[in-house]
């Protein structure tokens, strides 16, 4: 039970932690991506 616990919390801990880095990942090249296919799909057009 005990040693059950340790690894539920460590095991949440860690699966956090690559979410964190997923995330962080993601929204540094997300905005790179983005600005890619805004610039492929409306070529320098400024509509939202």
């Amino acid at each position: 039970m005990y040693r059950l616990a340790i690894c539920k919390t460590y095991g949440y801990s860690i699966v956090r932690r690559l979410i964190l880095a997923i995330k962080r990942w993601f929204s540094t090249n997300y905005v790179m991506i983005h600005k890619q296919i805004d610039l492929r799909l409306y070529d320098g057009d400024d509509e939202e």
